[in-house]
Formats: C-alpha cells, sequence, structure tokens
C-alpha cells in the first residue's frame, strides 16, 4: 500500500495585496512618500523599502528635516508579512505637522490596502499616543521609540492563513 505524500499547502497572507509584492509596491509608491525599491533576500529575509521622505524645516539641533519611510519584510519571498510607516521627527518644533503627515499617510495606506481604518488609530496618531489592534486578518501596532528624536512606528502584519 503506497502511502500518498500530503499536499504542501502555501500558506499565505489574509490581507489580500500581500500576496502580491509588485503590485502592493506600485500602489504604495503612489502615496506620495516616494517609490519603493526592488524586493530582495538575504538570510534574515526579504525587505523592500523607500526612501527617507523629507518635509518641514530643518531642526535647530541637526540640521535634518522630519522624514517618513515605508519598510516591506517577510521570510518569504512571494509574499508580505508585515508593512511598516516609519516617522523620524528630527525637528520637534514641528511635531504636530508629523504626527498629521503620518495620520494622511497612514489613511492613504489603509485605503491602498483595501482596509478599514481601526476605530481610534487615527485619534491616537494625533495626540502622539501609542496603540494595538487586532483582528483575524491583520495586527496594529503604532508605537514610539524615543532617544534622541521621537520615532514613530506604525507596524500593519497580516495574519497567515
Amino acid at each position: 500500500l503506497a502511502i500518498k505524500p500530503k499536499k504542501n499547502i502555501m500558506k499565505k497572507p489574509k490581507i489580500e495585496i500581500f500576496n502580491n509584492v509588485n503590485e502592493l509596491k506600485t500602489v504604495l509608491s503612489k502615496n506620495g512618500i516616494g517609490a519603493l525599491r526592488d524586493w530582495r533576500g538575504d538570510e534574515l529575509g526579504w525587505l523592500s523599502s523607500s526612501e527617507y521622505f523629507s518635509f518641514g524645516s530643518k531642526s535647530d539641533i541637526k540640521g535634518i528635516r522630519n522624514n517618513l519611510a515605508y519598510y516591506l519584510e517577510s521570510s518569504q519571498n512571494t509574499f508580505v508579512k508585515e508593512l511598516k510607516i516609519i516617522l523620524n521627527i528630527n525637528n520637534s518644533k514641528e511635531k504636530k505637522q508629523a504626527l498629521s503627515k503620518l495620520k494622511t499617510i497612514t489613511q492613504k495606506t489603509f485605503k491602498s490596502l483595501s482596509l478599514e481604518v481601526p476605530n481610534g488609530l487615527l485619534t491616537n496618531i494625533s495626540k502622539g499616543k501609542e496603540f494595538q489592534y487586532g483582528n483575524k486578518y491583520f495586527f496594529i501596532k503604532l508605537e514610539l521609540n524615543k532617544s534622541k528624536i521621537e520615532t514613530w512606528k506604525l507596524t500593519i502584519e497580516s495574519q497567515i492563513d
């Protein structure tokens, strides 16, 4: 009696567009903070990111403007597991403007992903407050890393089927 091998069922993200890396890069590149680079892999996994998009005035201390970037990450080359939006507030005098820009990019990003923005997320961005949310499709985390500057990271992680 021959034993049939089990079919290798490929797991995939529940956020549909995360299954098409090139389409995801294309739609995100239209959101106004720059084009995403090639999807490339190494021993740590797969990655694509945009250039940092600078806005506002240069800070008095560092001479650097506030900036935003997208990061796409995965352990697989066939799909994206996480999308991150990173905001660096280099000019603290323009924190309100910077958080407003993050809020706008977050709204555009969710629209690009064909997802509803979770209740409370945009309010928390405006107030500069951390946030977490999860459902059967995705998990969201807005977190602050405060060193010499404030860095806000919004992570949208797809659940895997």
